[in-house]
């Protein structure tokens, strides 16, 4: 009884098989000049200290869909 850590129970259940496809959501793309904005108003709303509107904005419409340049870290 000492291995049951081990089972892979997921390996089990015939209806878990998830694919890559479907773990990817149907958004469209954000371009990089967009997710500049959004920073650059979460930025403001931050010097505010207008913290709640701050996560209200980050959280509203995340960037799932970014294109490949927009998933680099904007300072």
């Amino acid at each position: 009884m000492d291995n049951w850590r081990r089972i892979d129970i997921d390996a089990l259940d015939p209806e878990s098989n998830i694919t890559l496809e479907e773990l990817i959501p149907e958004v469209d793309p954000i371009s990089p000049d967009e997710i500049q904005q959004r920073t650059s108003n979460l930025r403001t709303l931050l010097s505010k200290g207008a913290y709640s509107d701050a996560i209200s904005l980050a959280t509203s419409e995340p960037p799932y869909g970014a294109e490949e340049l927009g998933k680099v870290c904007i300072n």
